[in-house]
């Protein structure tokens, strides 16, 4: 399985953020990056259903574009 690496300035910035929303910080990086997904249009137009995170805020059920 392919397991991309953060960049070492947002370590920091992604640890303080989970700590003061007292969430696992994987859990707050998923939430984010689903959240970009379902927020961005590609040519394909192909929708994925996927499973939001729990603790962030959602404005709308989470699609994806795959």
């Amino acid at each position: 399985m392919y397991t991309p690496k953060i960049s070492e300035e947002l370590v920091p910035v992604l640890y303080r953020l989970a700590k003061d929303r007292k969430m696992p910080m994987t859990r707050l990086v998923d939430g984010i990056i689903r959240q970009a997904l379902a927020s961005n249009t590609q040519p394909q137009g192909k929708l994925i259903n996927c499973r939001p995170a729990v603790g962030l805020p959602e404005s709308e059920p989470c699609k994806a574009v795959a």
